[in-house]
């Protein structure tokens, strides 16, 4: 999973903390960093902020663009995409 952002975004932040608390591994990519530019060029994002959930290291299985989702709704798409990935504590 990766969160597309340009420097310190809140709404972003607080996404990545909700996702610690989910135990959803996730990447945050600065498109001001030259990385962070070739990751987004790698997976066509043009708008920050994006969020991308992954499966493997290149399949796009959801995408936000423009906004930042609540970690609920990831959790939904990680659920429908990864059964295997659910872990109830």
């Amino acid at each position: 999973m990766k969160i597309f952002t340009e420097g310190f975004f809140l709404p972003a932040v607080q996404l990545g903390k909700d996702l610690y608390l989910y135990s959803v591994p996730f990447e945050f990519v600065d498109v001001a960093s030259p990385e962070g530019i070739w990751e987004a060029h790698r997976f066509s994002v043009k708008v920050v902020p994006s969020v991308l959930v992954l499966r493997g290291d290149d399949e796009v299985v959801a995408r936000w663009v423009g906004w930042v989702p609540e970690a609920s709704d990831i959790w939904s798409v990680i659920r429908a995409f990864a059964p295997e990935a659910v872990v109830l504590n």
